[in-house]
């Protein structure tokens, strides 16, 4: 019987009725590539756009998925994952993905899951169509349980890989909870050590402290030592400034004292020279001198001057039409005159001074506008002797043969009355007559001439106030100076001056003024102290005081007691 059946099949087969096993098999499997392949090229034609599960926001109806034309995505592109776009790297042909930057495994990507999806479905149809042949029969149902079985294994896969990385994670968190642990535990020890150490040193109080305060006092001094550190660090350059700012702004101060005694010495010396000349005339005096003019020289000039302004440095008049010009203008002790506006000596003058910060009223910017051979105003550039040689000034009373003296022979002038005409005609050059004064002129000469050639007048009162400040007349002012014959300020010297008659009395000013009784000016005496806001001099008579002015002038009488507000009088 089975040879009889087995020749029929034999026929059946050769007449193509039927195929034999392997024939069908191919039959089958050649079948499903061709479905394959026709899935494949619906999902790869690039006209149909899916997501991956649900259906990306901005992608339906718009920009297509890498690779979903058909073309392998370039590394690095972007696939997207249930709507969203995913970070994990596209991969090859291959399809499947570079290492996740998250979970460290491949990951498949678009073009891997749609060949993947597409050998599923093709090796299902293969099985479905196998199944059917009495051959096959069953393996459809065997194909389904390896793949369930396929699946089972793989959760268990990813259960075990879960639990194990839960696992590593517990042990490092368990790892890290025992090192705090540890940490804490030899903070404690070391606070338990630092208390019975304070305990064996006699600090009761830290001895008996809990571990766990002295450990928290121990990291609050600690934090306390990083700020202060971390403030010192920052402190230390500005306070590195301040120390080189202060130690520049202490240089100055030493260096102007030093400068001002230097120049007060020289100043001095040449107020020793002045004899009995006093205040303004003095000063005037003691700088020609010390611009080498000699003693008659100087006296015809300090005549000229008291005969031109009355020895007033502030001195600015309006002589329009009082004598040859309908605009006439003249200012300082040698009234430098302007005849138009705008030009002459006196406008000259006072741009200079605002020029360079001068106060124009000073006998200081008048002699170097004068003197000092560095300005427009030096007087040998301005000396002129025509109107002497013309015998312009013979009409003026006090004239006498006309001799006078070439600028170059003037400093050196030995006598006394021609020097003051030549200084007024080839200088001064004022309008001729009665109203040059040069017998005045002259008269004044010749009295400067007596008190600058006369021994200084000393004090011979018996008022020692007085007497002392006398004694201190040259000295110079030093801010803050105290020691006389050296250097002094203005309080400085009233606080000698009374030290010397038995008085105590402070140093600064406005203590003096606390201390001692108030007088008004009208009713000031000799070795009264002279008081205004600041300032402090001691009032010798006459309408006259002994002080000490400023940095670079020294002690000397003045004259004008209304400069100050009141007197102030030591009643014990």
């Amino acid at each position: 019987m089975a040879d009889v059946v087995s020749a029929e099949r034999a026929n059946v087969v050769n007449e193509g009725v039927v195929k034999d096993a392997e024939s069908q098999s191919k039959s089958t499997l050649s079948s499903s590539s061709t479905a394959v392949t026709g899935r494949a090229s619906a999902l790869g034609d690039g006209k149909t756009r899916h997501s991956l599960g649900n259906d990306p926001a901005g992608l339906r109806g718009s920009a297509k998925v890498a690779g979903w034309d058909g073309i392998a995505p370039a590394p690095g592109s972007v696939a997207y994952s249930n709507g969203k776009a995913s970070n994990e790297t596209i991969a090859d042909e291959s399809g499947v993905g570079r290492p996740s930057a998250k979970s460290g495994k491949p990951s498949p990507t678009t073009a891997g899951i749609f060949k993947i999806g597409a050998v599923d479905a093709g090796a299902g149809a293969a099985v479905d169509e196998l199944d059917d042949t009495p051959e096959f029969e069953g393996i459809g149902s065997a194909y389904d349980k390896s793949l369930s079985a396929k699946r089972v294994a793989s959760r268990i896969r990813r259960a075990r890989a879960s639990k194990s990385a839960g696992a590593h994670e517990a042990s490092a968190s368990s790892a890290a909870s025992k090192a705090k642990k540890a940490k804490k535990a030899a903070a404690a020890k070391e606070a338990v050590g630092k208390s019975q150490a304070a305990a064996q040193a006699g600090t009761a109080e830290a001895a008996a402290a809990p571990a766990g305060r002295a450990a928290s006092a121990a990291g609050k001094a600690a934090s306390t030592a990083t700020v202060g550190t971390a403030t010192a660090s920052a402190a230390a350059p500005v306070a590195g400034v301040i120390a080189g700012v202060l130690a520049f702004v202490i240089g100055v101060l030493l260096v102007s004292q030093m400068v001002s005694a230097l120049f007060g010495f020289w100043e001095n010396e040449a107020m020793k020279d002045t004899g009995q000349l006093t205040g303004i005339e003095a000063e005037i005096a003691a700088a020609l001198k010390g611009y080498g003019f000699s003693d008659e020289a100087t006296a015809a000039i300090l005549g000229n001057l008291k005969a031109e302004s009355g020895m007033d440095p502030a001195s600015d008049s309006n002589m329009d039409g009082q004598f040859n010009y309908a605009y006439e203008r003249a200012c300082g002790i040698f009234q430098y005159t302007s005849t138009s506006p705008g030009t002459g000596e006196y406008w000259a003058f006072k741009r200079w001074c605002s020029a360079n910060g001068k106060t124009w009223s000073t006998v200081e910017a008048q002699m170097e506008w004068t003197f000092s051979g560095n300005c427009e105003g030096t007087w040998s550039s301005r000396w002129g002797t025509a109107l002497a040689r013309s015998g312009y000034y013979s009409n003026c009373p006090g004239y006498t043969d006309g001799a006078y003296y070439e600028a170059g022979g003037f400093k050196e002038a030995d006598d006394v009355v021609k020097a003051t005409y030549s200084w007024m005609a080839c200088y001064e050059r004022p309008a001729n007559g009665q109203y040059a004064h040069l017998d005045r002129r002259i008269e004044y000469a010749r009295e400067y001439l007596d008190k600058l050639t006369s021994p200084a007048a000393s004090y011979s009162g018996s008022n020692k106030i007085v007497a002392a400040a006398h004694s201190q007349l040259g000295v110079p002012y030093v801010w803050g100076g105290s020691t006389p014959g050296v250097g002094l300020d203005c309080s400085g010297l009233t606080q000698y001056c009374y030290a010397q008659a038995g008085m105590s009395i402070a140093h600064y000013t406005e203590t003096q003024y606390e201390q001692l009784t108030v007088a008004p000016l009208s009713q000031a005496q000799p070795g009264d102290i002279l008081y205004k806001p600041g300032y402090v001099a001691i009032f010798i008579g006459d309408d006259q005081y002994i002080h000490e002015p400023q940095t670079g002038d020294v002690c000397k009488i003045s004259t004008g007691i209304g400069y100050f507000s009141c007197a102030l009088r030591y009643t014990g």
